[in-house]
């Protein structure tokens, strides 16, 4: 068996091919790497969003539970001061 001769016609078509083929893989790959960083802008970016808003709601709870504090006995004194004031004038 005697070893097989390619054509040099078609040997550079393979060999053309296989370069287009190496060119091909590396712009799908130069692609898929600015997916990944264009994928990993967003997810950062949108930890950042993710982290502020808790950073405000956590704020907004305190708020709330420092008004109550102030609120709630105000409101107290002023539903007592107008049921004294109902009841003190039932008893007239």
């Amino acid at each position: 068996m005697g070893k097989r001769r390619v054509d040099p016609e078609n040997e550079r078509r393979i060999l053309t091919l296989l370069a287009e083929i190496r060119e091909g893989q590396k712009q799908a790959l130069e692609l898929q790497r600015r997916h990944v960083e264009s994928y990993e802008s967003y997810v950062t970016d949108s930890q950042r969003r993710v982290d502020e808003s808790l950073a405000m709601q956590k704020e907004a709870v305190a708020k709330q539970k420092q008004a109550l504090r102030y609120i709630f006995p105000v409101i107290v004194v002023g539903i007592v001061a107008i049921a004294l004031l109902v009841w003190g004038g039932v008893m007239r």
